[in-house]
Formats: C-alpha cells, sequence, structure tokens
C-alpha cells in the first residue's frame, strides 16, 4: 500500500504501512477486541458499541495506537515534518479532535491490506453459521 496522506485544519498527516509482520502482529492482537461483541445476521453491521468501548483502555488497543503514531508524520504549515509518536501529547493536548480521526484513518492505512483478494471472505468462511431455529 502507499502513503496515505490528508489534512485537517491546514495540518498533513502523512501515514506510511509499517512492515508486514507487525501489522500483522497487531491486527491479530486487534482480534481480542472483537470478543464479547455480539453482531446478529439481520444487524447490517452494526455492533454493540458499549462492549468495543470497554477495550479502550487494553494493550491491544494500546499496541495498535503505537503502531499508527509511530507510522505518522505531522507537518504544519511550512514546519521541519516530525513522527507523531515524537510529540504525541504536545500534539494532541494543541489538536485534540484529530485524535480519533487519526485512529481510525490509521487502522485502515494499517490494516486494509490484509483483506484484498477475496481475504475477507475466506476469513469469514472459517466462522460458524448460525443455526436457524
Amino acid at each position: 500500500m502507499n502513503p496515505h496522506q490528508f489534512e485537517l485544519d491546514s495540518i498533513t498527516y502523512r501515514m506510511t504501512p509499517a512492515n508486514a509482520m507487525a501489522g500483522w502482529t497487531a491486527l491479530k492482537q486487534a482480534g481480542k477486541l472483537l470478543e464479547g461483541i455480539k453482531v446478529s445476521p439481520d444487524s447490517q453491521g452494526e455492533i454493540e458499541i458499549g462492549t468495543l468501548l470497554a477495550h479502550l483502555g487494553s494493550p491491544q488497543v494500546a499496541e495498535i495506537e503505537r503502531l499508527i503514531y509511530e507510522h505518522t508524520t505531522v507537518q504544519a504549515n511550512q514546519d521541519k515534518p516530525f513522527r507523531l509518536a515524537h510529540q504525541l501529547e504536545v500534539h494532541f493536548n494543541q489538536h485534540r479532535s484529530h485524535l480519533i480521526r487519526i485512529l481510525l484513518e490509521g487502522c485502515k492505512v494499517q490494516f486494509a491490506d490484509f483483506f484484498k483478494g477475496g481475504a475477507w471472505n475466506s476469513l469469514s468462511a472459517l466462522m460458524p453459521t448460525p443455526v436457524q431455529t
């Protein structure tokens, strides 16, 4: 995957994919976040948000955040770019509203490639099918 760049409030964020194995390790850890989430066949992708939010302080989320921050550079105006991981607190104290967008975009950059070429369908084929009664 190529680097992904976007702008928020005149600040440019550039994200690059991590090494495939580092990304794969973080993705496997992220799978633990889905434990306890119930999805019914007619839920149309809705999940129990409370269960998901309960995992925010978990080591798995911390690993995903670390991966994203380490592979994101930030440039404001004509200032010298810096790696987000090196100035997390200073940056997000000034731009708090950017945090969730950075994490969402970062998840796409770091994990989307693993699901290309029918991989998602192959993975879902391994899941048990609910018995219809």
